[in-house]
């Protein structure tokens, strides 16, 4: 049970990534320029995908569902992707436009988790004053804890955010960079 745990595990994140550096590759400007290297990166990741979907029998060769399941949400996402696509199979441009696909409104919610994280940020700051005052003193394990996800939660929101587009995605950056900024030297003023 835990291998099969730990294989799905690895599995989101590896297919995390791969959509999330897609997800750049993409959004650029020149990704069209088949001589340009965002086209080519794009291409690669994307035909890496394929590999994994089509070895695990995820996906057939002909883009269509394979006798595997598939376990994760985001392979559900990526072989959706392809299997939108397949009329598109014969054209040069095939692998592009399973990419584009593929992370479609990967912006948006991106915004949103980056303001639920302002959330989880404000939440823990006032759970961690809550207990002081009932408690007392935190010390230990338990205070490093609540310390590294306090310093996490923005941190991991502005790259949440840096996945956003236009206004909102500056927005958020500095909102997250702000709150940093600000426990920092609330950290330095008490200590």
């Amino acid at each position: 049970m835990f291998k099969k745990v730990f294989q799905r595990v690895i599995s989101t994140v590896i297919l995390s990534g791969l959509r999330f550096t897609t997800h750049i590759m993409v959004g650029k400007r020149n990704v069209k320029n088949r001589k340009k290297r965002s086209y080519k990166e794009t291409v690669k990741n994307t035909k890496f995908l394929e590999e994994i979907l089509v070895k695990n029998r995820q996906m057939n060769e002909d883009y269509t569902a394979g006798p595997e399941q598939v376990n994760t949400e985001a392979g559900k996402r990526a072989l959706s992707a392809f299997i939108s696509q397949r009329d598109k199979q014969d054209q040069e441009d095939f692998y592009l436009y399973v990419a584009q696909e593929w992370v479609k409104n990967l912006d948006r919610k991106s915004i949103r988790t980056s303001i639920l994280l302002v959330f989880v940020f404000l939440g823990l700051c006032l759970i961690t004053i809550g207990l002081t005052q009932i408690v007392g003193d935190i010390g230990g394990t338990p205070a490093l804890v609540i310390l590294a996800t306090i310093i996490f939660t923005p941190v991991i929101g502005v790259f949440n955010a840096l996945r956003g587009k236009g206004w909102k995605k500056w927005l958020m950056v500095a909102v997250h960079a702000l709150i940093l900024y600000g426990f920092f030297l609330y950290i330095l003023v008490n200590a």
